[in-house]
């Protein structure tokens, strides 16, 4: 793959699912005159269209991070300035407006401009993490961001001694102490059955040793196991699986249907999980046996465009990642495509009325 696509996909993968292929649902029928999703008066859930934060996608945006610890949606964007690089940051608020800015952080991080962003990630506490390449390409590091704009380099030798001819790859957020740090061939990031292994936050040292995880853009819970889904060779006998990373026997087995692919991701938040599949966002208790539809594809917003020849909705060709606020309910952020040239976004806030 590509290492420039490679790096586009990592940005936004590691904190947000992704949505992949094809999905059906209700006919064009289904829209008015403008291409807008029309709605039945009897369906429950409801839904606001805001639009993106003025940086995305701007002729100076470098790359820009979603970060989805939150309620709201939040980026960090790194933007070219007049004489170097400059991070600005975007919050959605309650009213769906945006609040921005440079960050508190952004002078402090100057001699990092030599250095490339690969990843970030955040933890409950506003705490942001990142992986810093350097100009060759062969060596990464691990830097804390500070709620309050301090910044850390943390030390990840005992990490690279386990892995001593690959490089820091990705991180992934397991609990406010714990990441998981996954490592790479430096000329072979595809991401897929990639080195794993633990690491603590507080005492700077990796945890155990080293395992194996089949995706580098995997969620996990507090408990360190990852989930990804397995498509049946019929609709109705997909699975998710929960894997540790150091067996490749499953810990658990959820039932769940109309799975996309084997890649699409799952988003992980306060004990429950959420995939888009093929009928809308599925879900539940990740000790649920089986996953039901949350909210059904029908009561999406989806453009006219996102439809294929048999006039099925595609919303996972149009819904790029979704947001969960807290708590076991149908409110969720979707960052969908205006139009299949995937050069503008809104952000979609599903909910339901009380």
């Amino acid at each position: 793959m590509n290492k420039t696509v490679r790096k586009m996909a990592t940005t936004i993968l590691l904190v947000c699912s992704v949505l992949l292929t094809t999905a059906c649902g209700r006919t064009t029928e289904n829209y008015d005159a403008n291409g807008e999703m029309q709605r039945k008066e009897t369906e429950k859930i409801s839904y606001k269209v805001y639009e993106k934060p003025t940086y995305a996608l701007d002729e100076n945006m470098l790359t820009m991070f979603l970060f989805s610890h939150g309620d709201l949606p939040e980026y960090l964007f790194k933007m070219k300035a007049s004489k170097n690089i400059e991070y600005h940051s975007s919050k959605m608020q309650p009213d769906g407006t945006w609040e921005s800015g440079k960050v508190n952080w952004n002078d402090s991080f100057a001699d990092m401009e030599k250095r490339e962003l690969q990843c970030m990630l955040s933890d409950s506490k506003g705490n942001l993490y990142g992986i810093a390449m350097d100009e060759k390409g062969t060596n990464c590091d691990l830097y804390r961001i500070g709620s309050d704009g301090t910044i850390e380099m943390l030390n990840t030798d005992s990490a690279k001694k386990k892995f001593k001819n690959k490089v820091l790859y990705t991180i992934a957020y397991v609990t406010d102490s714990k990441l998981i740090l996954t490592f790479s061939e430096p000329d072979d990031m595809i991401g897929e059955n990639v080195s794993a292994i633990e690491y603590d936050l507080i005492a700077e040292k990796v945890i155990g040793d080293t395992g194996k995880v089949r995706d580098s853009l995997a969620t996990f819970d507090e408990n360190g196991l990852y989930y990804y889904p397995v498509p049946g060779a019929n609709v109705e006998d997909g699975v998710i699986l929960a894997k540790s990373i150091y067996s490749s026997n499953p810990e658990k087995t959820i039932k769940c249907k109309y799975l996309l692919n084997s890649h699409t991701q799952i988003l992980v938040k306060d004990g429950f999980g959420y995939i888009m599949t093929r009928w809308g966002i599925c879900g539940g208790r990740l000790d649920d046996k089986e996953w039901d539809i949350v909210i059904p594809v029908e009561e999406m917003y989806i453009p006219k465009c996102f439809t294929n020849e048999e006039q099925a909705i595609m919303p996972s060709d149009a819904i790029m990642c979704m947001v969960k606020t807290s708590g076991d309910d149908r409110e969720f952020f979707c960052m969908t495509w205006k139009d299949e040239k995937h050069d503008d976004f809104s952000w979609v806030h599903y909910y339901d009325e009380k």
